[in-house]
């Protein structure tokens, strides 16, 4: 037993009273992770770092023509992530009680799901923290009915898949940009 009492008991819930238990029958790792999308929907909401960040995503040329320190944005943003990243691998740490580094690998394709289904466009500029959390919980509650169908997961990816590809379809309709449908036609109908 060489987990420390702390991290043992991060993710406990409403059946174990704890003092890291914050609300009955709410995992702490829920908690921290609203407080934490709490956090930075004010920051990209009411910041000056949130509007650069906005403005960087949107159009890096004009961002640098506005003034807007580029590289020290990537780097903060770069930062940041990994900040939570490390964040999101110790509360997992704390659920599960078992460090295994693959375990996240394949986690990327249900991220960037997530943040399209929450309105997020993929060409920047565009997105919300509280449309990415409703994205995420969208692709979990697919992933859980597919594992209470018993759908193997080669499928459940492929699924998930299908809706990254209509979410980018709708995003790209919605930008108002359709000459990227023109490459598909043949010559003679474009």
């Amino acid at each position: 037993d060489r987990i420390p009492g702390r991290l043992q008991n991060l993710s406990v819930t409403g059946s174990n009273p704890d003092k890291y238990l914050l609300l009955p029958y709410i995992p702490s790792n829920a908690i921290v992770a609203i407080l934490l999308a709490c956090v930075v929907a004010f920051i990209l909401r009411y910041t000056v770092f949130g509007r650069n960040l906005f403005a960087l995503g949107s159009n890096r040329s004009t961002a640098r023509l506005c003034g807007i320190p580029i590289t020290l944005m990537q780097v903060s943003v770069y930062t940041l992530a990994g900040l939570f990243f490390a964040i999101g691998g110790l509360l997992y740490f704390a659920e599960v009680k078992n460090g295994n580094p693959p375990d996240g690998t394949g986690k990327e394709l249900e991220i960037i799901a997530a943040v399209v289904l929450g309105g997020g466009s993929l060409s920047g500029g565009r997105g919300s923290v509280l449309g990415s959390v409703i994205g995420a919980l969208i692709i979990v509650t697919i992933r859980n009915g597919c594992t209470l169908l018993q759908i193997p997961n080669t499928y459940t990816y492929i699924i998930i898949g299908v809706i990254i590809i209509v979410a980018v379809i709708v995003d790209q309709l919605r930008s108002g940009s359709p000459e990227w449908l023109f490459r598909f036609l043949p010559a003679s109908n474009r």
